[in-house]
């Protein structure tokens, strides 16, 4: 990795000597929307994905019952302590008085 940064400082302090500040703003700019266009797309993907992971959820929520799915979704994820999702709830609990 040493070699790595060494050569790109060595670079960069060229690219800086060689160019004038409105070319390098340029560029930069354009690197800096570049990055945020792959950002947004991988932020459209993960999204989705959580969007459809919530789906099935819901499914197994309405398939397995309430009382199963804690220790189910602790085997999941593979987590000892879980708190379960009390937006998947369609309905309140009924109390007796």
């Amino acid at each position: 990795m040493f070699p790595l940064v060494l050569t790109g400082t060595t670079v960069g302090v060229l690219v800086n000597l060689s160019f004038p500040p409105i070319i390098l703003n340029c560029c930069l700019c354009f690197i800096l929307l570049i990055l945020g266009i792959q950002s947004i797309f991988a932020a459209k993907k993960r999204y989705d994905k959580e969007t459809k992971d919530l789906q099935n959820n819901q499914a197994d929520i309405k398939s397995k019952g309430q009382k199963n799915l804690d220790k189910y979704y602790r085997l999941k994820t593979k987590s000892k302590y879980y708190l379960p999702d009390i937006r998947q709830l369609e309905e309140e609990p009924e109390f007796e008085e």
